[in-house]
């Protein structure tokens, strides 16, 4: 059988045309085998493309926001050790060690007081008191010394001078240690200075004096060290002093020097006042004697003056009035005694703070000197 190669549909084998399409028919040939047909099927139509949807621009870059007012954050601070909470770290020639008491405050005469200010004046009024404990019984002898002050013989008033300056020199040490105690309660950076004199005193006694082998003395030696130390080195202490209004941004070397005046001077005039009441034994004790105790007596007035001016401010007037009070108090140690090298020591000692450091200089509105251009 054969199919239209067409359209695919049987058709007799003698038909010349397709019945179905109408198709040319190609004669088979007789010899052939018959082949069988099978309709062919259409190729399938292409699919069209589903159109593409159009696609968004890629958004454009977002500008950085700025809020106006807002700060950067700070740079992370350096890896330190941790100081406890309540406690603040002490540097000390590039040595920091964290300082062992916290920052606790008492009330004291209507003011807040750190507790490290006043241990340390609580130390000084109990020397204080202990001291003028062991002068009662030298007070005993007071009555017979002032009386022999005005005595005809020289060698009795001498006598009564000797007792006198020991009995002044044991006051001193009372109002020193007492001084020092009242002026922590109120908060004067002078008390510090004063802490220091006192143990430099204490100092010299030691290494200079007859008893510088008691065991009470070191002791107040100690105290006085370990004092001062917390007084300069206590960040509460330091704190309530800058909040102080005795604060007046003095230097430390002027507020030593100041007090070294006050203390040295004050000690003086008591010696030049007890020698100048003897000036009726001039004949026998020389007149060169008594015209240095004039000397003393007016380099002590010189020294009050400038003392007073400082401690209002920097002045370089006042400053030239306490060198000319050491001058003249050179000059009298020359007249009552020929020898005026331990004086020098005790002059440069008092002024050279108001020269010298850098602090002080700044202070009195001095020209920092070139040492590169002294040199060459």
């Amino acid at each position: 059988m054969s199919y239209c190669p067409r359209c695919g549909r049987a058709v007799d084998a003698a038909d010349a045309f397709c019945r179905s399409c109408g198709g040319r028919l190609e004669p088979v040939p007789s010899d052939a085998p018959p082949t069988e047909r099978f309709p062919a099927v259409p190729p399938p139509e292409p699919t069209p493309p589903e159109p593409t949807p159009p696609t968004a621009p890629p958004p454009a870059p977002t500008p950085p926001t700025q809020t106006i007012g807002a700060v950067p954050p700070a740079p992370a601070a350096p890896k330190t050790e941790d100081v406890p909470l309540g406690k603040e770290r002490v540097e000390v020639a590039g040595t920091g060690f964290t300082w062992p008491t916290p920052d606790r405050t008492l009330t004291v005469a209507g003011q807040r007081l750190p507790m490290d200010l006043l241990a340390v004046a609580a130390i000084y009024a109990i020397g204080a008191l202990w001291l003028a404990f062991s002068l009662v019984d030298a007070l005993r002898l007071l009555p017979g010394a002032l009386g022999g002050l005005f005595s005809a013989s020289p060698f009795t008033y001498l006598f009564s001078v000797v007792v006198l300056w020991l009995v002044v020199i044991a006051t001193y040490a009372v109002v020193g240690f007492g001084a020092v105690a009242y002026l922590l309660v109120r908060r004067d950076p002078v008390a510090r200075g004063l802490s220091v004199v006192v143990t430099g005193v204490l100092l010299a006694s030691a290494v200079l004096g007859e008893q510088r082998k008691s065991p009470i003395l070191f002791a107040l030696l100690i105290l006085a060290a370990a004092s001062s130390a917390v007084l300069y080195l206590s960040p509460w202490v330091n704190r309530a002093f800058a909040e102080s209004p005795r604060h007046r941004d003095r230097p430390g070397p002027v507020t030593v020097s100041l007090v070294l005046h006050l203390a040295w001077y004050s000690f003086l005039a008591c010696l030049a006042l007890l020698m100048l009441i003897g000036v009726r034994f001039g004949t026998t004790l020389g007149f060169s004697w008594f015209l240095g105790m004039f000397a003393y007596a007016g380099a002590c007035f010189l020294a009050r003056q400038g003392y007073l001016a400082l401690r209002r401010g920097p002045n370089r007037g006042e400053r030239l009035r306490l060198a000319a009070a050491a001058g003249l108090m050179l000059v009298g140690a020359v007249l009552a005694s020929g020898s005026f090298s331990a004086v020098l020591v005790l002059a440069l000692a008092l002024n050279l703070p108001l020269w010298l450091p850098p602090s002080a200089r700044r202070w009195f509105g001095d020209a920092q000197p070139d040492l590169a251009a002294f040199l060459r």
